[in-house]
């Protein structure tokens, strides 16, 4: 079973061992393993926890790791279990993903989940470290896979010169679910991943309503068609979640050329 050392000093190099005793008639013995270096330093978090059909996406705020460490890369790990041992190789693990370039760009997904049952799940992070793999955990979040996701607001889509308004459908959100707020996210690029509002998006207001208002995306290019998601944010588990509606592509229309005298025929 782990054995943890704690009081430690982070970024401190410390050399440990793994020290085994046992008896031989009556007489308690030890044996030692040689020395190996362990360096203790903060502990990495989840930036964000979006909520999908059998499925969680958790993203890991981007990591350093102790000093002089290379190749940090991504992984995440859902249990229903109640019990978690922090190993990349364990079951239920996401692909590695490399270090992030940019928000979100570290997200990986825990699938195959089953709806509305409540699992905790954490980042892991592996690093390379002198000529070592090294590996190391978030604290647990509850999350929930769900298929009880934002609606598709096709009915409430108004397509304007150069700008594109947005008015959520109502939701309620997963069982447990409390403070729903609703935002929107309109994207340049063709994306089909979910991305709660952080500012980092090009297109992206940051505001969280209360009610599903009116959400404008304004300065936009006539006649080009843009990936938008209904993103709604809501607190469960003590902690700020989200969920996003199936992308959908709005385009903002040409405004037809205003006639003059010469165009009319008489």
């Amino acid at each position: 079973s782990p054995i943890t050392v704690s009081g430690l000093t982070d970024d401190q190099s410390y050399q440990c061992f793994s020290v085994a005793s046992y008896s031989i008639s009556g007489t308690t013995k030890y044996a030692c393993s040689g020395p190996f270096e362990a360096k203790p330093f903060t502990q990495p978090s989840i930036e964000a926890l979006i909520f999908a059909n059998q499925s969680v996406v958790v993203d890991p705020a981007s990591y350093t790791g102790p000093s002089g460490a290379t190749d940090v890369k991504y992984q995440a790990q859902c249990t229903d279990s109640g019990t978690f041992v922090c190993d990349p190789l364990a079951t239920g693990t996401a692909a590695l993903q490399p270090s992030p370039a940019s928000s979100y760009a570290n997200a990986v997904t825990v699938a195959g989940l089953t709806n509305d049952v409540q699992v905790t799940c954490y980042a892991v992070v592996t690093y390379t470290l002198g000529s070592s793999t090294k590996y190391t955990c978030s604290d647990g979040a509850l999350a929930v896979a769900t298929d009880v996701l934002p609606n598709l607001p096709t009915t409430s889509v108004i397509a304007g010169k150069d700008k594109i308004t947005i008015i959520p459908e109502l939701y309620t959100g997963p069982t447990n679910a409390t403070g729903v707020s609703y935002q929107a996210q309109c994207f340049e690029s063709d994306t089909n991943v979910c991305k709660p509002s952080d500012g980092n998006g090009p297109l992206s207001p940051t505001q969280a309503l209360s009610s599903p208002e009116p959400i404008v995306f304004s300065g936009l290019q006539d006649a080009k068609t843009y990936s938008c998601f209904s993103v709604n944010s809501f607190t469960y588990g003590g902690q700020t979640v989200y969920s996003c509606s199936s992308v959908f592509k709005p385009t903002p229309y040409t405004q037809p050329a205003t006639l003059t005298r010469s165009d009319i025929s008489e």
